[in-house]
């Protein structure tokens, strides 16, 4: 059973829940967000879930005996006291179920832009990130929280290394462009990186994403929720970020 905080008003967060449930999870929803629309156009309208608003909605599964999740997974946590709240969450429910595994997606921006308020930055770095099992950040939220630049594979392994530093044992650097390497040219490239307890080094593989011509929202979230699933399914990292990406690529625009 998996718990899912993440924004409402856009197509992904549907995606996302309908490919989670497809893989057997029973879902339940938490949206940190009622917008009028994707933020990215150039005015919305609506309201974010507060700390407060989250605290409560816990305090009614926990009374209700209803807090025997399996997995976590958040995205998009729109203002600091939501994101601060999440760490009790993490908190409520391992303390009911101490194997409760967390995908942490920390939607921070993107092509060199934060979205989210400056202060997230710093909750993730300091206070969330460590709980988390797997990290899936795009190149630009991986380069702000480890305040490391990415230019080539070697700079994106460093940054891995960062996230492994922190606790995380997996780490997917979902989407990096290196347009200065000849061999890169039109593709996106996904670095994951494994680090188990007692391994001398991580397990790194990368996956090559032919780029396609467009503007497309959201692709984060689901391919997020894909890789937790398939995660479960199949416990080598690199198979389930494999079948992750064909998922994705196989949508439907």
């Amino acid at each position: 059973r998996g718990l899912r905080g993440e924004s409402h008003p856009k197509l992904s967060a549907v995606r996302g829940v309908y490919f989670f449930s497809l893989l057997g999870f029973d879902v339940d929803t938490v949206n940190t967000v009622q917008f009028s629309n994707h933020t990215g156009y150039q005015t919305f309208k609506g309201e974010r879930l507060s700390g407060e608003q989250l605290a409560t909605l816990l305090n009614g599964l926990t009374e209700n005996d209803l807090v025997n999740h399996s997995h976590m997974l958040t995205g998009y946590i729109g203002n600091a006291s939501a994101l601060e709240a999440i760490v009790q969450v993490l908190r409520t429910l391992k303390q009911k179920n101490p194997h409760c595994k967390y995908l942490c997606d920390p939607v921070l921006g993107d092509n060199g832009k934060l979205y989210v308020p400056e202060e997230l930055v710093g909750i993730y770095r300091n206070q969330v990130i460590e709980h988390a099992h797997i990290v899936t950040p795009n190149q630009f939220e991986a380069e702000t929280l480890s305040s490391l630049s990415i230019c080539n594979l070697e700079d994106a392994c460093k940054v891995a290394d960062w996230f492994h530093g922190k606790g995380v044992h997996r780490v997917v650097i979902s989407s990096m462009e290196f347009p200065d390497d000849p061999q890169y040219q039109g593709l996106i490239v996904l670095l994951g990186s494994c680090q188990l307890p007692g391994a001398t080094a991580p397990n790194r593989f990368i996956i090559r994403i032919p780029s396609l011509r467009g503007y497309f929202t959201g692709t984060g979230d689901t391919l997020s929720a894909l890789i937790l699933g398939w995660s479960e399914i199949d416990d080598k990292l690199a198979v389930a970020c494999e079948k992750a990406v064909a998922g994705l690529q196989g949508m439907p625009p």
